[in-house]
């Protein structure tokens, strides 16, 4: 799957405390920020399937998620917002989460 940049999306990059040399690298993500009532940040991104990964999908294939560092909470929803593929490139002058 490939990420997408949408309407009201950044690009979000690593935490303040990620150490290249100790967390490995980490690439910018198209995604958006919102604030809950609660005051929790929650941080929605967009995945486009391949032709490929749509076919497996509608055959039966089951959809599997990688989470890197710590394990966050998450969330999978069919979503009609779209936008153009983004390539993943390393960028430390992006927002961080």
């Amino acid at each position: 799957m490939n990420p997408v940049k949408f309407e009201g999306s950044e690009i979000v990059g690593a935490p303040e405390n990620w150490d290249p040399a100790r967390d490995g690298e980490c690439v910018g993500l198209p995604a958006q920020i919102s604030i809950l009532p609660n005051g929790m940040k929650m941080f929605t991104s967009v995945w486009k399937p391949t032709d490929a990964e749509r076919r497996a999908i509608a055959e039966g294939a089951n959809i599997g998620i990688s989470c890197f560092g710590v394990q966050v909470p998450i969330m999978l929803s069919a979503t009609e917002i779209d936008g153009p593929i983004v390539e993943f490139q390393s960028d430390t002058a992006s927002r961080r989460g």
